[in-house]
């Protein structure tokens, strides 16, 4: 994540571990089929990966399954994130606690960012200063700025229970990463909430689940649920 001004205390302090003990490891499967995916469609050369805000790591170790020619570097500011992370360590997959304005010129291929600067408070800067880290970048975006999340707040549910301090729908977060220099190459939906575990969650999803497979554009837009997978490069100065 960011430095000392950018980011919030309940990182550091270990306050978020104790809200999510895994820090979200089991969502990264579902992110990293995304992720290998945008990757076999868009395909460049690549050699180093870099994830930043890396959480519990998980989502490096998985690709590195199925990126077996790839060195991958976890950095995160939150030393439980990392205290997790190193369970998945290996002579290519390496994990260090380290502040955005701590890389003095040292450049990935590949940078990532996963669900990351929606709870950086200057997310703007974050993105800016972030633009020299690598030739390309892909972004997962939660999509918490929808018609029916607006009628019930669930952005508070965000903020409280996830850390969200800003938040997004297809349009903004793509105007947001242009608007800090960096030009879009290639998007897609990804659909959090129709990773279905039980009989009950699968019956209320069947509405979203209708939609999304009739307009995942529409489906983000009323019912939530969605992220926005990004693959971008850095351009002009902003």
């Amino acid at each position: 994540m960011a430095d000392e001004s950018n980011a919030s205390d309940i990182y550091r302090s270990g306050e978020y571990r104790v809200r999510h003990p895994d820090w979200h490891e089991a969502d990264a499967p579902f992110k990293a089929r995304h992720i290998f995916e945008m990757l076999q469609r868009h395909p460049f050369p690549i050699a180093t990966i870099a994830e930043i805000g890396c959480g519990s790591g998980a989502v490096l170790a998985e690709l590195s399954r199925r990126l077996p020619d790839v060195s991958f570097f976890g950095f995160d500011v939150a030393p439980a994130a990392i205290e997790i992370a190193r369970k998945f360590e290996s002579e290519r997959v390496h994990f260090e606690l380290r502040e955005l304005d701590q890389f003095a010129g040292q450049t990935f291929d590949l940078a990532m960012m996963i669900d990351v600067f929606e709870h950086v408070p200057d997310y703007l800067g974050f993105l800016r200063q972030a633009r020299p880290l690598a030739k390309r970048f892909i972004f997962h975006i939660p999509l918490d700025l929808h018609m029916q999340g607006l009628w019930r707040d669930a952005q508070i549910d965000a903020r409280d229970g996830l850390g969200h301090l800003h938040y997004f729908s297809e349009a903004t977060a793509l105007r947001t990463l242009e608007d800090t220099g960096y030009r879009v190459l290639a998007t897609q939906f990804t659909a959090g909430a129709l990773q279905i575990r039980s009989w009950k969650r699968a019956l209320a999803a069947a509405p979203r689940w209708a939609l999304f497979q009739l307009s995942p554009g529409l489906a983000a837009k009323f019912l939530g649920g969605f992220s926005l997978l990004v693959l971008a490069e850095p351009q002009r100065e902003p």
